[in-house]
């Protein structure tokens, strides 16, 4: 199996994350459409960063928009048949 081009996972994480989407009212939409997001690869990890830039809007729609990514995230994982664990950080990591 091809894990690079698996179009059934992209499929379930673009399904799974429009429906959240659809759920947002119309200003948290126009928010994420100001929204930066930084993906940074690094040897052993993988991390999203949002910078609201001084946006009240966009730091509104940050956390929502970081705890949507959670779910679909950890079962695209299980699709390589991993285990995966799930933590909420109590704060930045440095």
């Amino acid at each position: 199996m091809d894990f690079m081009n698996n179009k059934f996972a992209q499929n379930m994480a673009r399904k799974m994350l429009t429906q959240e989407l659809d759920k947002l009212p119309d200003d948290a939409k126009a928010a994420l459409g100001r929204t930066q997001v930084d993906l940074v690869r690094y040897d052993d990890r993988i991390e999203i960063v949002i910078d609201p830039g001084g946006d009240s809007d966009v730091e509104k729609v940050k956390d929502v928009m970081l705890d949507s990514l959670l779910a679909p995230i950890s079962q695209i994982v299980t699709l390589f048949g991993c285990q995966v664990n799930v933590e909420q950080s109590s704060g930045n990591r440095g």
